[in-house]
Order: structure tokens, then sequence, then C-alpha cells
């Protein structure tokens, strides 16, 4: 005789390298608790699209953004570009800015400071408008790795070395060849910094060292009695701060946020397995954003091939991708900045700008999947047959015309603990206002352990309550 059997909702990504004992993922979608009565206790949610907010028509990628009274800025390919609150993006005069990849930038209340992979930093001033190499100003400029606002001063860690260095007050290229400071707690090298609630942050190879404004008169900062962490950094961008504390790749590629001065570990242990064996993670970035009341920080590793999302008010990971059947993994997005009201991130391999868009469901017009993998079901050597299942979605909301007015789910299972999946079973998701519309899939087989996977494409909302399945036991 069927019976009716709850299939347990992915909680976040955690694929195992051990296949059956957990091939749970989620992918552009993640867990949301509910915050009173509810048909359920959980539900899983699609991530919010982007839309197209500026495009530079550059064929180089977006390396940093930062607001500056009230106006965007963006480095992109070589050039610094100013953004309106339109959209239209001017190409500021001035030096062509050195390296490739991410760069390090901030601001005081008249410049923009950056500072490149290949240790150049530059400046651009209010009014002045043209950007210009600080070593072109300042013979005492030294190879640096960041920049950091600090107090009204601009703290540098100087290249391949222990020590970092500061500028005066209120101009970030103004420096003294006597101002500057050793991270004197290991032998190791500074990697990076980051300035906290009124606290600098010396990231170095294996430990941290945290750092305050003493007031003295030689050097103005000094080292925080007790303000020492025993855990390094492994990635220049690999730092960010949010829900008001920091979090960073650490040189054991775990990822931690601080605890007061301790690090406590986020990571799960199949996210580290991953990131263990990624050939190279010295090229993580890290950023966050605040999105639906939820806030995240993503860490995505460009070689890895992956980009891991911390939720920080559940606890829980999930991962996010571009593109459909992406067999990189990453997502395109590496720098965001509030402004204008929105939540603005650069795509690292065009010049373009996107909006976060909780009513988009795509990447400016380029579908992206959202995938939720189950655990794997399992009753002992017993084998179970599926005669049916039910999948209870937020249906009734396809697109008024177009792609995506009867959009699809797709539903495949492996049974060999998600080496393999199957071909995939198509199910409509109701058109728009078909609220009563039923998703079931019948006589799907018999298996000793099975593993789940839906995945949407279409760009419509998607919200998975409850997945319930109708079996029988057998023998083995």
């Amino acid at each position: 005789m069927p019976r009716r059997m709850q299939v347990p909702l992915p909680i976040q990504s955690a694929a195992d390298e051990a296949r059956p004992w957990s091939q749970q993922a989620l992918v552009n979608a993640y867990i949301e608790a509910a915050d009173g009565g509810a048909m359920a206790q959980a539900r899983v949610r699609r991530c919010a699209g982007l839309t197209l907010f500026s495009d530079t028509t550059s064929t180089a990628g977006v390396r940093g953004v930062k607001q500056l009274n009230g106006l965007l800025y963006a480095v992109i390919g070589t050039a610094l570009y100013s953004i309106s609150s339109t959209g239209v993006a001017t190409a500021l005069p001035g030096a062509s800015i050195s390296g490739t990849g991410p760069v390090s930038i901030d601001k005081n209340r008249t410049q923009l400071g950056i500072v490149t992979s290949a240790g150049d930093g530059y400046i651009y001033t209010v009014g002045v408008n043209s950007v210009t190499l600080i070593s072109g100003l300042d013979s005492d400029w030294l190879p640096a790795t960041s920049i950091n606002y600090f107090d009204d001063r601009g703290v540098y860690v100087r290249e391949d070395s222990e020590e970092y260095f500061i500028s005066a007050l209120t101009d970030f290229s103004n420096l003294d060849a006597l101002e500057f400071a050793s991270a004197e707690s290991g032998p190791d090298k500074l990697v990076t910094a980051l300035a906290d609630h009124g606290e600098l942050w010396l990231f170095s190879e294996d430990t941290i060292e945290v750092w305050y404004n003493a007031g003295l008169t030689d050097f103005p900062f000094a080292r925080i009695d007790g303000g020492v962490i025993e855990r390094g950094c492994a990635a220049r961008f690999g730092v960010t701060k949010e829900d008001n504390t920091v979090f960073w790749i650490g040189d054991d590629r775990t990822i931690y946020r601080a605890r007061g001065y301790e690090p406590s570990r986020i990571s799960t242990h199949a996210i580290e397995a991953e990131i263990a064996a990624m050939s190279d993670v010295s090229d993580c970035v890290a950023f966050s954003w605040s999105e639906s009341g939820h806030k995240f920080v993503c860490f995505t590793f460009p070689t890895g091939g992956k980009s891991f999302t911390f939720d920080a008010a559940t606890g829980r990971w999930h991962e996010r991708r571009s593109g459909v059947a992406n067999a990189a993994g990453v997502w395109r997005c590496r720098s965001v900045e509030e402004c204008y009201g929105q939540t603005l991130f650069g795509d690292a391999s065009t010049g373009k700008i996107y909006k976060l868009d909780t009513n988009a469901y795509d990447e400016a017009g380029e579908a992206i999947e959202w995938i939720a993998t189950t655990l794997p079901l399992y009753n002992g050597e017993q084998r179970i047959f599926y005669s049916g299942l039910d999948v209870n979605l937020d249906v009734g909301r396809g697109l008024t015309t177009g792609q995506g007015s009867d959009p699809q789910i797709m539903l495949s299972f492996s049974d060999d603990g998600g080496g393999t999946f199957g071909y995939e079973l198509t199910r409509s998701m109701g058109k728009r206002g078909e609220y009563g519309h039923r998703i079931r899939f019948n006589r799907l087989g018999q298996a000793r352990e099975r593993v789940f996977r839906l995945s949407v494409t279409d760009a419509v909302p998607v919200t998975l309550i409850d997945m319930r399945a109708d079996i029988e036991v057998g023998a083995a």
C-alpha cells in the first residue's frame, strides 16, 4: 500500500566528495526560514537577477567600483569612468591604470585612491578631473598591494614585506618615508588590510593584527593589546566586511568570520574539500551585499571555478552561477557598491554595470539556472518504489508573453549517489494566474538510494515550499 513521504528540502550547497553521503546543492537559490505561521518552516527562494545599469561597451572587465560624493566610479580595463545616475559612463583623462584583474579602491572626502596588481597607486581628485600616478606626485611612493581609508589617512600595504605606510591627513598622495610601521607578531609578509569599526585589520600570510589610532606623535597607530589572531589570509582580495564583522579566506583554505579577535570557521567540510582541490586560491575575491533582508558574503574562486555565497541570516551556503549549464560554475560579478539607491555590480568579463533587481530572474537578458538538489533518500537495503512525486511551488507566476509565459520545471534523479543523473522530465509551472496548478511526476521507478534534482531556466520567480513522494518499500 503506497504511503506519503516528505522529501527534505536542501538547506545549502554541501555536495560531499563521498557522493552517497550528501549531494544537496542550491544554485542561484537560498533557504529562508518562516518568520511566523506558514505552510512549511522553510522555503527555497530564487536569487534576485540583474538588469543592465550601464554599458561602456568596453571589452575589458570591471576591476572595481566605488561611490564618491554621490557619484559612481568604476575601473574598467585601464580606464577610470564616472557613471551618472542614469548610467551614462564618461572615461576620465589621465594615466592608464596598470595591471589586470581586481583593484583595491577606497575614498576620502575628495579623492579616490586606486592600487593595482602591478603595485602602482593612482589618485583621482574631485575637480581636477584626471587620474594621476602617485609616484609622479611623491617620490616616497612604494609598490603596494592595497589601500584603505582609516581615520582620514590612506593606509597602504607595502608589496612583499611586513610593512605598511600611511599618507598625510586628507591627502592620499602626500607621503612621508618615515610614516611606516611593521606587523611584527610573526615573520610573515602582509597580504592586505581592512578598516572596520575604528580598527585597522592587517592580514598577513600566517597571522592577523588589529591596530587602532593611539594618537602617537611619531606614528599615530598602535596594535591593540590582545589584537593578534593566529590565522593568516590566502588572498589579497579575499577579505570583506558584512553583518558588523570581518570575513576572510584563511591561509588554511578555510573561510572565517571574526568573533571579536577570534577566527570562527563558517565554511563547511564539503566547501573546504572543494577549495582544497583547487590549484590556486590566491585569486579569491570576497564581497558582500544585502538582498531581501539577507546579508550575503560571496567568495569567488576564478581559477577554481566556484562562487560560494554565505547567508549571514541563516548561516547557510549556496552557489551563484552565471549562464546555463556553466561548466566553470563561476559568477560574473566580482565587485559591488551601493549608489543611487541601488546595489550595483561590476561584470568581471565585460565593461557592464548591473543593478540588483528583485523583479528580474536572469542577468540582463541572459538565462541563469535555478537548481535545488535534495539529500539522498535511503531506507537501508530496502528498495523504495516511487509511484509519484508532488512538487509544491508558488505556481501561476508565468510571464505575460514570450519565453517564460508557460515556464517549465525539470526533474532528474540519480540512483548512484549523485554520480550520474538520468534524462530530465519536464512539467509546466503554470501560466500567469493558474494558481491552482499542480506539479506532479508519475512512475519514477525504484532505487535503494535516490537524489532528486529540480531546475528552472525560465526567467520567472521560483519558491519551492514542499516535496512529497508516494512510495512503497520493497525487498532488498
